[in-house]
């Protein structure tokens, strides 16, 4: 059942922008990694909020509330995860643009009520490309 469709004739610009849009919803709903040493699932990026190292395993924090424990280096997941919809806010820390609910100097807090500081050192980055993801999902 179609929720979008076009009517001929249509502009090369109106095309444009009405396939970006759909490729924007792809990648928020059906991009995925699967990896059988992680999980015997796909992870959907979507459902990722965040990834943290700590101990030298990273931790993938989804919606659901579940947090699965990796052996995954944390260089990894900042090649791995799409940089237009993550972000690296800590040393140690990776978020979703998508669960951003606040961000102050020191702190940026989630959908999921938890609070992950944010450094002096990747602030103006993540400032910045928090920006991009915000005019890009316009």
């Amino acid at each position: 059942h179609a929720n979008r469709y076009l009517l001929k004739p249509i502009s090369q610009a109106c095309f444009n922008v009405e396939l970006k849009s759909v490729l924007k919803k792809y990648l928020f709903n059906y991009a995925y990694i699967y990896d059988p040493k992680i999980c015997l699932s796909k992870i959907y990026f979507s459902q990722i909020i965040y990834v943290d190292f700590v101990n030298r395993k990273s931790n993938i924090h989804l919606r659901n509330g579940k947090t699965i424990r990796t052996n995954y280096q944390f260089k990894d997941w900042i090649e791995l995860l799409p940089k237009i919809c993550f972000g690296q806010i800590y040393r140690s820390i990776i978020v979703n643009y998508n669960y951003i609910t606040g961000i102050n100097n020191q702190e940026v807090s989630l959908s999921n009520n938890v609070v992950l500081p944010l450094s002096k050192l990747h602030k103006e980055h993540f400032n910045e490309s928090y920006a991009k993801f915000i005019h890009w999902r316009i």
